[in-house]
């Protein structure tokens, strides 16, 4: 049989965006009796949250992004309203704040008359969504360098419970700065950096010092990912030299698989190919999870392979395992396998979006001799991580699939699936179908 792969893919466009000359900030504020919380959010124009507590602003004609998340899942039936006040430090913020609007899912809306109180009014006006994680996006002006004192609250007549918070933002020099505290007005302090995991501020380090991440299997199972320098870390892994904040999201769960079945060529050239399905989540140590397959194979932290076999090589040959480090100690030349590892800016489109569909695809073998028709194949995804290492190396890791046996098809085979499930194609793909159907 002539050994010539192919990969199955269809060429998709990588759409990327970034977010650049702002320091992010993003923590969860004050939580309740009855397990409800509230938090603030600084975000980008389009309403991603980012990290930090430091920016560039420009007083009196940036925009200052943000929005408010209300953690409202024990409130039954009930609804909740909310009011947000701006204040500098004579209480009045009067001609220090303007164009204050939210986003209404359309446009922006002004917001001065909606939302906005003064310290003397406790009666919040916005009737917000009754249960659930939801938020509202703002923006605003800040006229004037100086201190500025945000309050936010949200408040559930029944069951009665107020929750509440503050923060203090200063534009000076060009700069804004956020802070739970009043922020002094003496020289600056010692340069520290936050660590976040999942936009939670766990801890601070001083400028040039240290960071183990967590040990701990209950925060995240395959180690962290930094967002900012596109780095993959291990659990209770050190990392020196720390000269900026760092913000990590989890990896908790990979889940690699082979989706049912194989598909055939029906166009004169013997072919059959397989499919890989990858998803990764982050914990829910410190949030909800989420899933971030697509972030982490854009930047290249994980990448996708399948290995393909004839049957009686994984029999005879491989003792019946397939698995990446087994079939690379037992085969090294790939004599007996083969092996392709899925370009990181490939991937299939989808058909009703016409986006990329990062986490899938597919591998196969084509130019197929006829008296190999009959014969029976089968594959094996896995995903590739590139951990960081210490002296600048890095060393790379595998997960497989534990379901390849679901993939032992031959071309003949999956034909005869098709003739018998009444499969209606193209006139040249049902004369191939039939072809191979009657094949002997």
């Amino acid at each position: 049989m002539k050994k010539l792969l192919a990969i199955f893919l269809t060429l998709a466009i990588v759409i990327c965006g970034s977010f650049a000359g702002v320091n992010t900030y993003a923590d969860q504020d004050q939580d309740d009796d009855y397990g409800n919380a509230i938090s603030m959010y600084l975000t980008d124009s389009t309403g991603d949250i980012i990290e930090g507590k430091t920016g560039l602003y420009t007083v009196g004609q940036d925009y200052f992004y943000f929005k408010i998340d209300v953690y409202a899942y024990n409130l039954k039936n009930r609804s909740v309203v909310r009011k947000i006040n701006f204040m500098n430090d004579d209480e009045t913020a009067t001609n220090s704040v303007s164009n204050f609007e939210y986003f209404d899912g359309t446009d922006w809306v002004d917001a001065t008359q909606k939302y906005r109180g003064t310290k003397t009014d406790t009666s919040p006006t916005e009737v917000v969504q009754k249960t659930g994680d939801n938020y509202i996006r703002y923006r605003a002006k800040f006229n004037n360098t100086q201190q500025y004192l945000l309050e936010y609250s949200v408040l559930c007549q029944n069951p009665s419970t107020s929750i509440n918070t503050r923060k203090y933002i200063r534009f000076k020099d060009g700069q804004f700065t956020i802070s739970k505290t009043y922020i002094p007005e003496e020289t600056p302090q010692e340069i520290t950096h936050t660590i976040y995991i999942d936009g939670e501020e766990v801890v601070e380090v001083n400028d040039g010092g240290k960071y183990l991440t967590p040990s701990s299997s209950d925060i995240a199972e395959y180690g962290f990912y930094e967002k900012v320098t596109k780095k993959l870390y291990r659990r209770a892994f050190q990392i020196s030299n720390i000269t900026t904040d760092l913000s990590f999201e989890s990896i908790d769960e990979i889940n690699i698989s082979n989706t049912y079945g194989a598909n055939i060529r029906c166009d004169g050239v013997h072919g059959i190919r397989f499919g890989d399905q990858l998803s990764v989540k982050t914990s829910s140590y410190y949030r909800p999870q989420k899933d971030i397959t697509e972030k982490l194979l854009k930047d290249e932290i994980m990448q996708m392979g399948t290995i393909l076999m004839p049957q009686n090589e994984y029999v005879y040959y491989f003792d019946e395992i397939i698995n990446k480090q087994n079939v690379d100690n037992m085969d090294p030349n790939c004599e007996h396998h083969y092996d392709v590892l899925n370009p990181s800016d490939d991937w299939p489109i989808d058909a009703t979006t016409h986006l990329p569909k990062y986490g899938t695809c597919y591998a196969g073998i084509t130019h197929i001799k006829e008296y190999n028709i009959d014969r029976v194949f089968m594959a094996s995804a896995y995903v590739q991580m590139e951990y960081q290492d210490y002296g600048g190396r890095t060393y790379t890791e595998y997960r497989n699939s534990d379901n390849y046996s679901q993939t032992i098809r031959s071309i003949q085979q999956v034909a005869t699936n098709m003739k018998n499930g009444g499969y209606q194609g193209t006139e040249q793909e049902m004369y191939w179908i039939n072809w191979y159907y009657n094949w002997d």
